[in-house]
């Protein structure tokens, strides 16, 4: 069977921008323009004949095509990511991200890298130390070190709780305020 032309850097920026709900962060997050996420999205929608957001003053919303389309797109590119992953022979099992404030990141949690990786090479770590708060796919062991309560695009609250490593020094792990 014979695939019609996809247009994959418009599904992918569609991707982006529907996750987050903004073609302004969608732009941040692939490094091009805010107009040419909405350039891309506008020929995807003139291609399939369907909106694919609702454009309101401030901000856009999906449509339920956007929705239907967002759901299967994110589960594919997180399929096409793991798939990947294996290919260059890295276990997605055996992988951890942990998104951090840059000052956690670089005072408390770096320092301990070392150690862990002595404890656990099986295990590959890679830092997030981005200020704002990460949104994490289900499916993967990502986890996100903040203080506070936060708000998450999918309307959970996220909450944070206290912890002390051996000598005394606190740091906070994000869990979902949804019920844990």
């Amino acid at each position: 069977m014979k695939r019609g032309r996809l247009p994959l850097t418009a599904l992918r920026s569609f991707e982006v921008a529907g996750r987050l709900e903004s073609f302004t962060l969608a732009a941040q997050e692939l490094f091009i323009s805010q107009a040419a996420v909405s350039r891309q999205i506008r020929e995807l929608e003139a291609s399939l004949g369907e909106a694919l957001f609702e454009r309101r003053h401030r901000g856009v919303h999906l449509t339920a095509s956007g929705n239907k389309l967002l759901a299967i797109l994110t589960l594919s590119f997180d399929r096409i990511d793991e798939c990947l992953e294996e290919i260059r022979g890295r276990s997605t099992d055996a992988a951890v991200t942990i998104s951090a404030e840059p000052s956690f990141a670089a005072c408390w949690l770096v320092p301990r890298l070392p150690e862990f990786r002595e404890r656990h090479p099986e295990i590959e770590v890679t830092i997030d130390s981005d200020p704002r708060l990460a949104e994490f796919r289900r499916g993967r062991n990502r986890h996100p070190p903040r203080r506070g309560r936060h708000r998450l695009a999918e309307d959970r609250e996220r909450e944070s709780r206290r912890c002390q490593d051996d000598s005394g020094r606190s740091a906070c792990l994000a869990q979902d305020g949804a019920g844990d």
